[in-house]
């Protein structure tokens, strides 16, 4: 997992700036212009030097206060609704922070676009859930990682209703588990290949290792030679010659046809090397 990257210092705090016009620091006489209604509605222009500042106040405490150094604090004491019925542009040449207590809810009627050339970092402490309902794509012009929680005991899974189709290389640092593996080519192994019970079995035949599902009748062709530990139940036929443990059977014919003929036309004799049972 790649290392999420510090941010700047302040990234996820700011406080309210103070307003010019304090406890230490009152408005200085006559410099301050202070228009205010019965109900408690003020105006103030402050030209006192160095702390020079404009505040339009509503009884409710909610004001917006312009500061010395352009600053501005709009704070409103309820709820609050801006509705723009035309385009709407806000440009941020500084850093930018927005802390929300409760939730947030952005709904968005039409297309949403964002573009970021920097990082984009998202640092959840709860869950992650994402629904879409149509066609999702994720590309990445260099290396992509993902992980899930504790490398010994995170689990990931990846479910769909058809087949999950890896265009490439797929590399595998411990064991594959498959209901089913099929190869449309064929299958290396480093060092060894082990199947359970059933073995490998191929549906045109070729293969049969362990028990077999089933036992085809067929034959089995070899280059040079078969070599089995305990025994082969069929002949070995190498070209035009048959041979079994006790040698081929030409040489066996030499050996156990040999016989005897007595007088021209009379009875030949017993082979002279009788043929025993192995």
């Amino acid at each position: 997992m790649a290392k999420i990257p510090a941010g700047p210092t302040g990234q996820y705090t700011w406080l309210e700036p103070e307003s010019p016009a304090n406890l230490d620091e009152q408005p200085v006489y006559p410099h301050n212009h202070v228009w205010e209604t019965r109900s408690g509605h003020s105006i103030e222009m402050d030209d006192t030097k160095d702390r020079e500042r404009i505040r339009i106040q509503h009884r409710s405490k909610t004001f917006t206060e312009m500061h010395p150094n352009g600053d501005e604090v709009h704070k409103v004491w309820g709820d609050n609704y801006e509705i723009t019925l035309g385009r709407n542009n806000v440009y941020i040449k500084g850093h930018c922070v927005v802390t929300i207590e409760g939730d947030s809810v952005v709904n968005v009627k039409g297309n949403k676009y964002e573009k970021i050339e920097g990082d984009f970092i998202q640092e959840i402490s709860g869950r992650y859930i994402s629904n879409i309902k149509q066609d999702t794509s994720i590309i990445s012009n260099g290396d992509m990682s993902i992980g899930v929680g504790d490398p010994v005991t995170g689990e990931l899974t990846i479910r769909n209703g058809d087949r999950t189709q890896i265009v490439g290389d797929l590399s595998v640092t411990g064991s594959v588990t498959a209901t089913n593996l099929n190869a449309e080519t064929k299958v290396n192994a480093g060092t060894g290949v082990t199947a359970g019970i059933l073995g490998f079995v191929t549906e045109s035949g070729g293969v049969s290792v362990g028990i077999p599902v089933s036992s085809p009748v067929g034959t089995i062709n070899a280059a040079l030679s078969v070599t089995a530990g305990l025994s082969v139940t069929a002949p070995f036929i190498t070209g035009s010659i048959v041979s079994d443990m006790a040698g081929t059977m030409m040489g066996m014919r030499a050996v156990y046809n040999s016989h005897f003929h007595y007088a021209p036309f009379g009875p030949t004799s017993s082979p002279i090397v009788p043929m025993t049972l192995l």
